[in-house]
């Protein structure tokens, strides 16, 4: 999910921010500039194009089809409006939203709306920003307790942006990176009604018959559209910060350590080791977690097994190909130095095999991966890479990380 809800208007958040070259540049200089973005950076189908100087921009992933051209950009509302040098956490419904702004200007690593079950990760992404000296302002709410911040609430402040920019629509909303391309597409869908609207006139009402049965869409039903098997996983980066979140916030049992854990969307279990294996019978007698289960693994350790509220589905996205899809993990997973491993690309099953589905279904490719940082380092990369899973992530202390998951491609 990449939006935010205020009363009946929908805003737009996750754009990546730039500056452009000059400062004078235009709007068309923006564009133009946005168009010319490397391809490893990723692919871009929205722009909003901001009135600061230097001028600023945000460019909206062709992958996220939450966003919709005419859509407003909360980061860019909320920084017309709040001045100065400040951070912001904003407790909205569909989560937290971060939003950094230097002199008016939105910092490219903000912008960026947490689950509601990333609270964690939202409150450490506030606090290095504020590590900032020239950050003279902080919000967040209050039941945080983040030194000097003040609660803040977005929705109004949205709401005030909403109403100010009405009248102007280009003002802080997203438009098609390609203008020339979707005028186009405005202009062939009004061809034919054009058209029927001459040949009535001219010809009378024979014609007009005509074209009322040409212009009648058909009563026949469309062919049915067969989900995508990724479609009701839920990302990989949602998996990989649910799961950094229960690893690094593990219950305490008394008298044990914990030396590990294996976690996957809806559940993790975590594995202790008593420090008295003669305590073993004593601690397993304790009273586990609200919603876990404690239970012996061998004679020498005990395992606490803890539902976890899955992330959302992913939902519909098109898959990369083989090759740019390959690309963007080596990119996302291969800075960080960790060991990466992908399998053939190779034809994904049906879900009943004794009734396929029709259609392409496309081809999977496992990957894992073994890494020295938590796997949330990696999280914000995967967001560019649609199609892509993750199945289960595993801790070994002491700083052992890995993880295994699905790359879906054409």
């Amino acid at each position: 999910m990449s939006t935010i809800r205020v009363g009946p208007t929908l805003f737009a958040t996750n754009l990546f921010w730039q500056l452009t070259s000059g400062p004078a540049a235009s709007a068309a200089a923006a564009r133009r500039q946005a168009a010319k973005l490397p391809p490893e950076i990723g692919t871009f189908g929205h722009i909003v194009v901001r009135r600061t100087v230097p001028r600023q921009y945000g460019v909206s992933s062709v992958n996220n089809a939450d966003h919709r051209s005419g859509m407003m950009s909360a980061a860019a509302a909320l920084a017309d409006i709040l001045e100065g040098n400040w951070a912001g956490l904003f407790d909205v419904a569909e989560g937290w939203y971060f939003v950094v702004c230097k002199r008016g200007i939105i910092h490219p690593d903000s912008d960026r709306l947490f689950f509601r079950g990333e609270r964690e990760l939202a409150r450490r992404a506030l606090e290095a920003a504020l590590q900032d000296d020239k950050i003279t302002a902080a919000y967040a709410p209050d039941d945080m307790n983040i030194g000097r911040a003040s609660e803040r609430c977005a929705a109004p402040l949205l709401a005030k942006a909403g109403r100010k920019m009405s009248r102007f629509f280009g003002v802080n909303r997203l438009a098609p990176l390609d203008q020339r391309a979707a005028t186009l597409r405005q202009v062939m869908k009004a061809v034919p009604w054009v058209a029927a609207g001459v040949a009535a006139l001219a010809l009378g009402p024979p014609a007009r018959e005509l074209v009322d049965l040409w212009l009648t869409p058909p009563s026949l039903p469309g062919p049915l559209r067969v989900a995508d098997p990724w479609e009701d996983q839920p990302p990989a980066h949602a998996v990989l910060r649910s799961c950094v979140r229960a690893l690094l916030t593990y219950p305490e049992l008394p008298g044990a350590a914990m030396k590990g854990a294996e976690c996957r969307p809806d559940a993790v279990i975590y594995h202790y080791t008593p420090f008295l294996r003669v305590a073993l019978p004593l601690i397993r007698g304790e009273r586990a977690a609200p919603g876990c289960r404690l239970h012996p693994d061998t004679g020498s350790s005990l395992l606490l097994d803890c539902p976890l509220a899955a992330p959302a589905r992913m939902g519909r996205q098109a898959a990369l190909t083989e090759e740019v899809g390959g690309q963007r993990l080596w990119d996302a997973f291969g800075a960080l130095g960790a060991a990466l491993a992908l399998g053939p690309a190779l034809a994904i099953p049906p879900r009943d095999p004794q009734h396929p589905e029709p259609g392409p279904r496309g081809r999977m490719i496992t990957v894992s991966a073994k890494l020295d940082l938590p796997p949330d380092a990696v999280a914000q990369a995967a967001v560019a890479i649609p199609a892509f899973t993750v199945a289960v992530v595993t801790y070994t202390a002491p700083n052992l990380w890995s993880f295994e998951g699905t790359l879906y491609v054409q």
